[in-house]
């Protein structure tokens, strides 16, 4: 690399470079780290070491051979990793780059008064790091003033800057303050836990910083039985995470249909076998897309006693989200049953023999889906909402209503909107659920609404169901970590990307110039997913506390993020409407509030529609922007595919929309003559991070939805589905939904097309730092 060629530099030449004060603890990047010794300089050689060159680690980060910015534009900014010539090469950059003419370019772009570059701009004009560097490059202009200036810079030394990578990995404050901060000193019980940083996120909170929060936190239980309130203290949590984890192994009371062992094993003929497979339960797991269960889950073989001393239950292995039952006394009944929501939100990423923590996970569901019209691995839990509690329940008593389906007071005429599991790691670190935000996290209400369904057909039974448990599963879900990268991560590479992640405004690229801009923060990838290196954490120009790490809660409006449109558009009307009125959305609080236990024929005649005098639930479905809410980005490896309803299928293609294919399928695998995707980390993609898949051509004219070219509307509206008179469905077959159809409806892959802007160095640099989180 050149280093003297003597004409300007662009501004992407000096990528990064004015990263270089490394410690970003809010723009004086030498305050930080606590008081320092006084300290008298005898030369500048003595000054630069004590006072910038601690920070120059950031700095060669990037600026070395192979680094993101070493490019043909950047060529006269160069460092070393040896770093002992730090200083003479700083200066041989500074001689490269015209000197100070009159102030030198490395001081006007690292303070944001010249052109913008991917390292942001940690050096305000009043800080530490830029009155050091403008005092080095002083002694390199004017050797003769160089000790006077030293002197009036001052004594003492810069701290060492807070290391770039690093990742709490998700899960809850709760759960990582209560086990301490290294996971293994847990605090007593009867500790008092702090609040958790997410019910600060009001409106106005964080405001002009470099992370954007329009996802606002609402608190939903204060009226609730005590059982229904989250946890004051260590012990208290405890006993709620478990709680909720029992709850979600041993499953809900009486949930889902139950069928007897033998029925449990005869599923082979549905699927069009001429025999039962050897290994049902293995394929079984295949077709379905269930995922192996963590925990003893039996069920007992025909002529099998599950009950008889050594059998402990049965010799078959049923999968995660099913359970066979037990009767009053603990005995095993062979009647088996889907156990809760487990059920479709856990899936397999790699093997238990892959390595630790892969196998089963939380919130990546592979399986089939209940309808032959879904694409394998996607849901319409909306839908399904909609037509179990809006249509055929009552809205504050949820009891059942006479007939079963009441369109008369509930339009629900739009199509569905698809969507891929999100993953249960990331809970913790959400101000607001779903892909919308459109529910406040506090709301623990929904999380039980399929789990209560058969609970009792009694719709007080089932509310003091859902107060009395769901906080106790919420509290399991937050408390989960996401799953480790399971190769070598090259982090010199992923050290360069956490700085492009956290400072690179994508929005000063030429290519981004007319397109909509996000309505905060600093135009990178962490001022919508959040900040998680330490660097950055702990720089108020980021985040007003360290606490707010890895938390996400900004809501992209459509025209900026520019995903398919149709779920942030079909909860935006009559659904938000009934919803925020409805018992969901914790209307007790309100003066007009009528107990459903208490209320007259005529009352209950009265509030049934959409009138103005319904009264108002504390947690409504109306997060102040219509859009997709970014999602924190923990183990974002393991959960692809990617967007709301999981249509790309690696990282790589999300930041470079040139990638994504139209019509594609993850590896397959056959056992038995069944097929079914291949979870294996042999069908993984290291180097692109997703699913290896095959890209496929579309068929013209062909009668199945999933490989036709133009398909047509096979999707029901939920009135269609009702009346049974749904439009003309395909023939698709479970191999043939497995395809990712992107023409199909609510199934575009568009959008997020501001990371195009990206050098290929670049997107390799973010995707190695998103492999450490």
């Amino acid at each position: 690399m050149n280093i003297g060629i003597p004409r300007l530099l662009p501004w992407l030449g000096l990528s990064l470079l004015t990263a270089c004060s490394g410690n970003y603890d809010g723009g004086t990047a030498n305050n930080g780290g606590g008081p320092t010794e006084p300290t008298e300089f005898a030369n500048v050689d003595e000054f630069y070491k004590a006072r910038v060159e601690p920070t120059m680690s950031y700095c060669v980060s990037c600026h070395v051979s192979g680094g993101v910015a070493d490019t043909p534009e950047g060529e006269r900014m160069h460092l070393s990793t040896d770093r002992s010539q730090d200083m003479a090469l700083l200066r041989a950059s500074w001689e490269a780059m015209d000197r100070n003419n009159p102030v030198s370019r490395i001081l006007l772009m690292s303070s944001g008064q010249a052109d913008p570059h991917s390292g942001g701009s940690p050096w305000p004009q009043s800080s530490n790091a830029y009155r050091d560097m403008r005092v080095v490059l002083s002694c390199f202009e004017n050797p003769d003033q160089c000790m006077q200036r030293i002197a009036e810079a001052g004594g003492g030394v810069t701290p060492a800057p807070q290391p770039l990578l690093g990742s709490n990995h998700g899960s809850s404050f709760s759960e990582r303050y209560c086990e301490g901060p290294n996971g293994d000193a847990p605090r007593p019980d009867a500790t008092v836990l702090p609040t958790d940083p997410r019910k600060l996120i009001k409106a106005g909170y964080n405001s002009g910083k470099a992370v954007f929060f329009n996802a606002y936190w609402e608190d939903c239980r204060a009226d609730l039985p005590v059982e229904a309130q989250e946890a004051k203290t260590c012990g208290e949590y405890r006993a709620k995470r478990d709680a909720g984890w029992h709850l979600m192994s041993e499953g809900f009371a009486s949930y889902g249909p139950v069928r007897t062992a033998a029925q449990w094993r005869e599923q082979w003929r549905d699927w069009g076998l001429t025999a039962e497979p050897a290994n049902f339960d293995e394929v079984l797991r295949l077709r379905t897309g269930r995922a192996r269960a963590t925990y003893h889950n039996p069920y007992p073989l025909p002529g099998e006693d599950p009950n008889a001393p050594g059998v402990n239950g049965g010799s078959g292995e049923l999968p995660f989200g099913f359970r066979q039952r037990k009767d009053a006394a603990g005995n095993w009944t062979g009647m088996i049953g889907t156990t809760n929501c487990a059920s479709c939100h856990v899936g397999e990423v790699g093997t238990d023999a892959d390595g630790e923590g892969l196998g089963t996970m939380y919130g990546v569901g592979n399986s089939i889906g209940y309808s032959n019209t879904l694409q394998r691995g996607q849901s319409d839990a909306v839908t399904g909402f909609e037509i179990l509690q809006f249509v055929s329940y009552d809205w504050d008593s949820i009891d059942s209503v006479a007939g079963f389906l009441d369109f008369s007071k509930y339009p629900a005429n739009h199509m569905p909107s698809l969507q891929d599991t999100p993953s249960w790691w990331n809970t913790g670190s959400r101000a607001r659920k779903f892909f919308d935000g459109g529910v406040a996290m506090d709301s623990v209400r929904i999380d039980l609404a399929a789990a209560s369904s058969n609970s009792s057909p009694l719709g007080r039974e089932r509310r003091a169901y859902i107060d009395r448990h769901g906080a106790a599963t919420q509290t399991w879900v937050e408390s989960l970590k996401s799953p480790a990268y399971p190769q070598e991560i090259d982090t010199a590479l992923a050290e360069q990307g956490a700085i492009l992640f956290h400072a690179k405004n994508l929005w000063l690229e030429q290519g981004n110039a007319s397109r909509p801009r996000p309505p905060g923060g600093n135009g990178s990838c962490a001022s919508c997913h959040g900040a998680y290196s330490p660097q950055f954490v702990n720089d108020p120009e980021f985040l007003v506390s360290p606490d707010l790490a890895g938390i996400a809660a900004s809501i992209s409006p459509k025209s900026v993020i520019g995903t398919d449109t149709n779920r942030a558009d079909q909860l935006a009307g009559v659904f938000a409407d009934v919803w925020e009125t409805s018992w969901w959305s914790y209307p007790e609080t309100s003066p007009a509030y009528i107990d459903p236990n208490t209320k007259t024929p005529e009352q209950e005649r009265a509030d049934d529609t959409l009138a103005a005098s319904r009264p108002m639930g504390v947690c409504g479905w109306r997060p102040g922007t219509i859009g997709y809410l970014a999602p924190p980005l923990h183990g974002v490896w393991a959960s692809a595919p990617y967007f709301h309803n999981g249509t790309v299928p690696t990282v790589e293609a999300v930041l470079d929309s040139s990638k994504r294919p139209d019509y594609w399928r993850r590896k397959v695998k056959a056992e038995g003559g069944i097929s079914g995707f291949d979870t294996s980390l042999d069908a993984y993609d290291f180097e692109h991070m997703g699913w290896k898949h095959d890209v496929l051509a579309c068929i013209q004219d062909s009668p199945d939805n999933f490989t036709a070219c133009v398909p047509y509307r096979e999707e029901p509206t939920i009135a269609e589905t009702a009346s049974r008179t749904p439009p003309l469905r395909g023939p698709s077959t479970p191999d043939t939904r497995m395809i990712v159809n992107t023409k199909r409806h609510a199934n575009g892959n568009g959008g997020h097309e501001f990371s195009d802007v990206l050098t290929e160095q670049e997107r390799r640099a973010i995707i190695e730092y998103l492999k450490t989180l």
